[in-house]
């Protein structure tokens, strides 16, 4: 029952405080990163009325990533968080993988996976933005096929080269030999 009634309170605060105008940025629609390092899901926020207290969260479609809940915080004129006091809750399946920052709301996430691919939902009050990360494989693997990619191809080059050094020895000799004509007699035109 007790939960059930912070529930409560807490929908009716984000219906009440988004009617508010909050504004919300993300600094890149969408990131991409290797695997195993960090990457930096950069947002800031403005909150259009004075509040002292104030929620966001980190989220992606199915799982809460983690939450920070704002206690007597100060802000600018226009609405730009300075100072705040609060707690953080990062949750289980991000543990020792995640910092939040308060004063901004962006996510730090660290020794990123394969399966870490997805967008990512960033919620202030009832306001809220995607961030699509897209994690890809090592960057010295890419690199390394990169360089394969072009030593394959200097070979290419080289064999060609080489062949077409040998072919002009063959016709120069011939030519200065004059024992065979480059030409054939059927061949010659008048």
């Amino acid at each position: 029952m007790r939960k059930s009634i912070k529930c409560y309170i807490h929908l009716l605060f984000c219906i009440v405080a988004g009617t508010f105008g909050e504004n919300l940025t993300v600094h890149k629609a969408s990131v991409a990163v290797s695997v195993g390092q960090s990457i930096l899901l950069q947002t800031s926020f403005t909150l259009s009325h004075e509040t002292l207290d104030y929620e966001f969260q980190w989220e992606t479609g199915d799982y809460v990533i983690a939450k920070y809940t704002a206690y007597n915080s100060s802000f600018t004129p226009q609405g730009i968080p300075t100072w705040t006091n609060g707690r953080t809750k990062i949750y289980p399946k991000y543990k020792e993988r995640v910092e939040i920052y308060p004063l901004n709301g962006s996510l730090l996430l660290k020794n990123v996976k394969l399966n870490d691919t997805r967008i990512y939902i960033f919620c202030v009050l009832n306001v809220e933005k995607n961030i699509r990360l897209w994690v890809h494989e090592n960057s010295k693997t890419l690199g390394e096929m990169k360089l394969r990619g072009w030593n394959d191809t200097i070979f290419i080059f080289r064999i060609l080269l080489c062949f077409f050094f040998v072919t002009s020895l063959i016709l120069i000799t011939r030519c200065l030999d004059g024992s065979r004509p480059l030409l054939s007699a059927n061949h010659q035109h008048s």
